[in-house]
């Protein structure tokens, strides 16, 4: 196994697939519920759907998350203007255990509470920093083990025996 560390963008961005087409396609998808929703509920519902595309669309684009087993260890966005000193700065949010998330954070101005999480229990490490690249891949190993720790026990066993593979 190789020791680099890879960040890549989500699969619709790698695609070359644009926001236009992205949220052409969700609205498509949509539109049998939509109708109906309308016709129950009145003009109010397609007001609320629209809103709800447009917000979910939109955070699906400008975040990269890493799951397992559809939970989270691991996501990567680069904030927009309207979030202050995050503002440009490429991040990779992940879970740490909390007795050394805090240690993590006052050895490296560059590793902070998590970015729109619990800040007890997930860190921020900005990918444009001095933070060592073994330690952020320490940090990425051990966000994917504390949530794997949290799966079913048939599941961690179904991990471990496609890792041994």
């Amino acid at each position: 196994m190789a020791n680099n560390l890879i960040v890549a963008p989500a699969p619709h961005v790698q695609a070359r697939q644009s926001t236009r087409s992205i949220m052409r396609d969700v609205l498509l998808a949509l539109l049998p519920a939509l109708a109906v929703s309308v016709w129950v509920f009145g003009a109010k519902a397609l007001c609320v759907t629209a809103l709800a595309v447009t917000s979910c669309v939109a955070f699906e684009y400008l975040i990269q998350r890493f799951l397992v087993r559809g939970k989270m260890y691991a996501a990567i966005c680069t904030p927009g203007p309207e979030h202050g000193v995050h503002a440009g700065r490429t991040m990779v949010i992940l879970k740490c255990d909390p007795r050394l998330a805090e240690g993590f954070r006052e050895q490296y101005a560059d590793i902070v509470p998590g970015f729109y999480s619990d800040k007890r229990h997930w860190n921020t490490v900005y990918l444009d920093s001095t933070v060592p690249e073994d330690l952020v891949r320490d940090l990425c190993d051990m966000s994917y083990r504390l949530v794997v720790e949290k799966l079913p026990k048939y599941v961690q066993k179904e991990l471990q025996a496609g890792q041994s593979t």
